[in-house]
């Protein structure tokens, strides 16, 4: 490796690899590090809050020029990257090829394109999943819980690297940065090129300034959470613990193996998803801040165009043309808005209530948000936790004054689903069995989130037939309650009551799905006390009904029953 050359143009001070001398800087002719800069010969491949990225081309080979426009700590970002990338090719870390950075004067990072390469998120996103006809559009990477939701895997072709081959080309990348003494803060697939280089494959790494000095076994274990928790969604668990088989045959070994990695990801997990929940309230790629008139919210970035400026045209928009339903609780149904079919929910107007007064509505919209900006938070938290239901699209509230807020959701409709109540009754036998299995199954990923219904019933759980399997999403999400570090099993009781009190009992529920019995409550509740349930149910057996996971059913059983029965006694 050459040395780097330093040369002053335009009143910036370029830092240039000694590769790259002699095609930024020919002999008898101008640089063109200036027209780069300013981006006049190029393509915008990425416009973010901080940073723009601009692909052009230079004798032959395509170039990156990354321009960070933020605060200070953004324009410090060029020479940390430019030194850890120059350091990381000097001792074999795999990474692009950086070409020159500018941190005086401005703050540019120039890398060269390197011919074939893809991200692996990209890579397994479009090729290893098959898009869902009802998927809906997701703006930038497309995070992988939304890709259990809306696709179906697939067997990749030949130009995509098989499941062993990935797990091991993960395996030498953690064992390198091991080996190194470093820790990436944020290694997932995105972060990660994908090369092929003859008949065999490589990874590269990006973003270089999250690499952190951290000797020892930890950033073996940090590597490894991190890799389990991006690739949950997408691979299977033998699949996920195959890299961790490999590096045990490299000598590097984690005290308390399988079991560790997964503790360790569900605290990495609950970290995470806090950082992550309050990406819906800051304006950013993937969200854009509404103002009109008197109308404020936040929407999605690719939804953002359709909502017009003025508070006239906006209410306009907001119309529900067909309504669903009307109560005291508000007014919710379907419009057209851009073309497309959505469903719209309103708060009811500030003001007196059969209980209280409007002095206590007003402080709590004011003080917590409205029921719609709730609904909004926590139905983009149940996406980026996996767990399926209507996707988001705006939250606007009308401010008035004195009397406080009302709010309006706008939501995807969900055209092609059916509520519980109304599917169940037309199944038998297995088709019946596989749609309980689903929706407990849900329900136990939403409490494994930290979060709670607190309306469980039959109608707010719509269902979608997919091939032979069900897909399940939960609505009415201004309930919700989390999230929190676990749900209590009193909390989950409490859900599982409910969906159980509505179906018919002989309880008398107004909501009651006909047909469903003590039968289909006991399928969900084993299904949702997940693998450990497998032997609670015996046919022939010399101990039937007295082994561990026979008790551990009956006992939440008789817990939901006793629900059961007080609910009922409340309502008579």
């Amino acid at each position: 490796m050459t040395q780097d050359v330093v040369r002053q143009v335009g009143g910036r001070t370029w830092h240039v690899a000694g590769e790259w001398a002699d095609v930024l800087f020919p002999p008898g002719g101008d640089t063109p590090l200036a027209a780069m800069a300013d981006g006049r010969d190029g393509r915008i491949v990425k416009h973010g809050q901080g940073r723009r990225i601009v692909r052009t081309e230079l004798a032959g080979r395509g170039l990156f020029v990354k321009q960070y426009t933020g605060s200070r700590r953004w324009r410090r970002l060029p020479r940390k990257e430019w030194r850890v990338a120059r350091w990381a090719r000097r001792v074999g870390l795999p990474t692009v090829e950086p070409v020159a950075a500018c941190w005086q004067g401005g703050a540019f990072y120039i890398t060269a394109e390197t011919p074939g390469a893809r991200t692996l998120g990209d890579l397994l996103y479009k090729e290893c999943f098959e898009p869902a006809a009802d998927e809906p559009p997701y703006p930038g990477h497309r995070p992988p819980e939304l890709v259990r939701l809306h696709r179906r895997r697939r067997a990749p072709g030949s130009d995509v690297p098989d499941a062993r081959t990935l797990a091991s080309l993960l395996a030498d990348l953690v064992a390198t940065l091991h080996s190194l003494g470093l820790r990436h803060t944020d290694l997932h697939p995105n972060n990660l090129l994908v090369i092929r280089d003859g008949p065999a494959w490589r990874l590269d790494v990006l973003d270089l300034p999250a690499l952190e000095e951290m000797p020892g076994p930890g950033s073996l274990v940090e590597h490894l959470v991190q890799l389990n928790h991006f690739f949950e969604p997408l691979a299977t668990r033998t699949e996920r613990r195959r890299v961790l088989r490999l590096l045990e045959r490299r000598g590097l070994t984690v005290d308390g193996g399988a079991r560790r990695i997964e503790a360790a990801t569900q605290r990495y997990r609950r970290r995470f998803y806090r950082r992550r929940d309050g990406r819906c309230l800051r304006q950013s790629k993937y969200f854009r801040a509404i103002r009109a008139g008197r109308f404020v919210g936040m929407a999605a970035a690719d939804w953002a165009p359709l909502l017009p400026d003025g508070e006239a045209a906006m209410a306009r928009t907001l119309e529900i043309a067909q309504v669903a339903k009307q109560s005291r609780g508000g007014e919710s149904g379907f419009a057209t808005v851009g073309g497309g079919r959505v469903f719209i929910k309103r708060d009811p107007q500030a003001g007196p209530r059969p209980s209280r007064g409007p002095w206590p509505r007003i402080l709590e919209d004011w003080c917590r948000g409205t029921r719609a900006e709730r609904a909004w938070r926590r139905g983009h938290a149940l996406l980026v936790r996996g767990v399926g239901t209507a996707r988001p699209l705006a939250w606007l509230d009308r401010r008035d004054g004195l009397r406080g807020r009302h709010g309006t959701i706008v939501t995807e409709a969900l055209d092609g689903h059916r509520p519980l109540d109304r599917v169940l009754p037309e199944l038998r036998g297995r088709d019946r069995a596989a749609c309980i299995e689903t929706v407990a199954r849900e329900i136990r990923r939403l409490h494994d989130s930290g979060l709670s219904h607190r309306d469980l019933k039959a109608q707010n759980i719509l269902l979608r037939r997919d091939g032979v399997s069900w897909r399940a999403a939960l609505v009415d999400m201004d309930g919700l309650s989390g999230p929190s570090r676990r749900v209590t099993e009193a909390r989950r009781t409490k859900d599982l009551m409910r969906l159980a009190f509505s179906w018919d009992w002989g309880y008398g529920a107004a909501d009651a799905v006909a047909g469903a019995g003590a039968c289909d409550c006991l399928r969900l509740l084993k299904t949702y006390l997940g693998p450990a349930m497998r032997g609670a149910i015996t046919v022939s057996c010399r101990h039937r009904g007295s082994t561990a996971p026979a008790a551990e059913l009956r006992r939440w059983w008789h817990a939901v029953r006793l629900a059961m029965d007080r609910k009922a006694a409340r309502k008579r």
